[in-house]
């Protein structure tokens, strides 16, 4: 089934298009401001969707569990996706953020397990579980240097990251951001993050070298599982 929306069309509802599982393809008009959260969530079966260009925000779960979309392409007027936005999306394998001051919500890629290429080089804010993503493959991910904070679980069960190049301009790093990520070899916290946050590197089975500041406080159990961590170098400036 396709969907062509009105030309005049400048709003759409929450739950619109909710559970249209025979969906595969919308056209949105280019005038729309607002879609509403779950409008197009369990659409299973939609493969693409152009997001308008006159929108600024994408909602809570308004494309969650969209399971065959495959590509997100965030115009550059979007600043700010909010929590579950893209939860579930399977298919997802590339995603794309244009504004230089896209803020993530959390959740708002969970369990987007196909995805394979990111580039969000100048979103400002990285929150909760933002990229948790269980089979990212081979991925090498910069954050770029606006960004300041790194939020709790931003990175966490990312199976496949291997590496995560951490700009100086870091200054919070959150509780749980990098548990799980199975593949990660090392990790350098740059000299001017103040604070980090609990259970930082649980589970994390492949890290063996980690570069840390001297003004650093390491909380207990912050290293649980890095059965091949075999050194840790303290940072003086």
């Amino acid at each position: 089934m396709f969907v062509n929306i009105p030309i005049n069309t400048i709003f759409i509802g929450n739950y619109a298009f909710f559970n249209c599982v025979s969906l595969i393809s919308i056209d949105l008009a280019n005038k729309i401001k607002f879609i509403g959260e779950h409008a197009f969530s369990n659409c299973k079966n939609i493969e693409s969707i152009i997001i308008p260009s006159n929108m600024n925000s994408i909602n809570k779960n308004t494309f969650s569990n969209c399971k065959s979309l495959k590509l997100i392409m965030i115009p550059i007027n979007i600043n700010y996706i909010d929590d579950n936005a893209f939860e579930y999306c399977s298919s997802v394998t590339i995603l794309v953020i244009k504004n230089n001051k896209t803020s993530i919500g959390n959740y708002a890629f969970y369990n987007c397990t196909s995805l394979k290429y990111i580039n969000i080089s100048d979103s400002k804010y990285i929150d909760n579980s933002a990229k948790s993503t269980k089979t990212l493959l081979d991925i090498i991910i910069t954050i770029p240097t606006n960004v300041t904070t790194i939020g709790n679980y931003a990175f966490a069960n990312c199976r496949s990251l291997k590496l995560l190049s951490i700009p100086n301009h870091i200054s919070l790093i959150g509780d749980c951001a990098f548990v799980n990520c199975v593949s990660l070899t090392s990790m350098t916290i740059p000299y001017n993050v103040i604070s980090i946050g609990k259970s930082l590197f649980h589970w994390c089975v492949s890290l063996k070298y980690i570069n840390i500041p001297e003004n650093i406080v390491l909380h207990e159990e912050i290293y649980i599982g890095c059965y091949k961590l075999q050194r840790i170098n303290i940072i003086v400036p």
